[in-house]
C-alpha cells in the first residue's frame, strides 16, 4: 500500500468540511496528488482486513487492555442519488424505520478507559444474485452481519486481542453468537436481547419456555435463566427507562458472567454507546459519505482511509485531551483565520 497517499488522502478526509472531491486535493497539493492518481490509489485493491489490521497493530498494542470490551453494531451511510451495485444498496435503516438506498458497515471497536478504536469492519457486499419467489432477481450478501461478526471475533483471536467482554444490541444476540463467545472463546459477553425470545427460569420444565415479555422480571434483580435453543445458562437484568417521548421502555439484557449484579450488567453494557459516537465521528469528521466516489473499489478505498482518519483523530484525542469534534473546530477555526487574515490584507493593499 502506497504510505505517502494513505496519509495525505486520510488527512484531506479530516480536512474537509463539505465534500471530498479529489479535484480539491489536487488542488491544495499543487498538483502533487492528481485527481487520476488519487483515482489509481482507491482503486487499487490493497484495501484489505490484513492491510487495515497492519496500519493499526502499533497504535492497538499500546492501549490494549485484559479488561477492554469488544462492540459491534452497523451503519447506514445513506447514498440516495447513487447508482446501485455490490455496496450501495436499500437497507432498512431502524432509526427511521423505512428502507433507504447507501453502505452498510458493520463494526468491531476495542473499548478501553477512555479510548474507542475501529478494531476491524466489514462493508456489506450484495454480491450475489438471487430469484425471489415472485420471479425476480435480486442482489443478496453471500454472508450474513452475524456470520461477519463470528469471522471478525476470530480474527481478534488470531491476532490475540486481549479483551473481557463482548458487547452488542438485540440483533447480534443469536444462540449461534452467543455459543461462540462462551464455547470457542471462552469470553464474557453483555448483550441487549429481543422480548420475543423465548426462556424459562433453570430448573423449570421444558414445557414452561415462554417469551421474555411473559416473564415477571423486577427491575434491579438478577435472573439465571434458559435461553430456548442456547446450550448453558445466562444472566437477564431488567431495565426500565423512559425514551424521549416520555413513554415507559425496558431493555433486557443477558451476560454470561455470573459475578456481575444489576448495577454492574448496567455499567458494561453502556460502554457499548461509544461505537453510536464513532460511526457518528465517522460521518461528520471524517468524510465517510462525502466523497464522490462511484465504483465499488473507489468505495473500498474511501471507507478504509475515512476509518483510517478517525484512528488519526483518537490518537490526537489521547495526545490532546480533546475530542473529536472539538479537534475538528480547532482545525476549522485555524483555516478561517487564516483566510480572514489574508482578505484583511487584501483590503489594506
Amino acid at each position: 500500500m502506497n504510505k505517502k497517499y494513505l496519509e495525505t488522502y486520510s488527512n484531506f478526509l479530516i480536512a474537509s468540511t463539505k465534500s471530498a472531491h479529489s479535484t480539491d486535493l489536487q488542488k491544495i497539493t499543487d498538483s502533487e496528488f492528481s485527481k487520476d492518481s488519487v483515482y489509481r490509489f482507491l482503486s487499487s485493491g490493497q484495501f484489505c482486513e490484513k492491510n487495515y489490521w497492519l496500519s493499526i497493530k502499533k497504535t492497538l498494542r499500546s492501549v490494549e487492555d485484559s479488561n477492554a470490551c469488544i462492540s459491534f453494531d452497523d451503519t447506514i451511510i445513506h447514498k440516495p442519488h447513487s447508482q446501485t451495485n455490490e455496496v450501495i444498496e436499500y437497507y432498512w435503516d431502524h432509526t427511521i424505520n423505512k428502507s433507504v438506498k447507501g453502505i452498510n458497515i458493520l463494526s468491531c471497536t476495542y473499548q478501553t478507559k477512555d479510548i474507542s478504536l475501529p478494531l476491524n469492519y466489514r462493508v456489506i457486499r450484495k454480491n450475489k444474485t438471487v430469484t425471489d419467489e415472485n420471479g425476480e432477481s435480486k442482489r443478496k450478501a453471500e454472508f450474513t452481519k452475524n456470520q461477519s461478526m463470528r469471522a471478525m471475533l476470530k480474527t481478534a483471536k488470531v491476532n490475540k486481542i486481549k479483551y473481557r467482554y463482548v458487547l452488542a444490541d438485540s440483533w447480534y444476540t443469536t444462540n449461534e453468537n452467543l455459543k461462540y463467545i462462551h464455547k470457542y472463546l471462552n469470553k464474557l459477553f453483555v448483550c441487549a436481547i429481543k422480548t420475543n425470545r423465548v426462556f424459562k427460569f433453570l430448573g423449570e420444565d421444558f414445557k414452561q419456555f415462554r417469551k421474555l415479555n411473559k416473564g415477571n422480571f423486577q427491575p434491579g434483580e438478577v435472573y439465571e435463566i434458559e435461553l430456548k435453543g442456547c446450550l448453558f445458562p445466562v444472566f437477564l437484568t431488567k431495565q426500565v427507562f423512559k425514551n424521549e417521548d416520555g413513554k415507559e421502555a425496558s431493555l433486557y439484557l443477558i451476560t454470561n458472567d455470573e459475578f456481575l449484579n444489576y448495577d454492574s450488567t448496567i455499567k458494561v453494557y453502556k460502554k457499548r454507546w461509544n461505537i453510536e459516537v464513532y460511526h457518528k465521528s465517522l460521518k461528520q469528521n471524517c468524510s465517510m459519505g462525502k466523497a464522490t466516489v462511484r465504483t465499488v473499489q473507489t468505495i473500498i478505498g474511501h471507507i478504509f482511509c475515512s476509518i483510517y482518519s478517525y484512528v488519526k483523530l483518537e490518537k490526537l484525542k489521547m495526545k490532546t485531551q480533546l475530542n473529536h469534534f472539538k479537534l475538528k473546530t480547532k482545525y476549522y477555526l485555524l483555516g478561517l483565520k487564516e483566510t480572514f487574515l489574508k482578505l484583511s490584507d487584501l483590503k489594506t493593499a
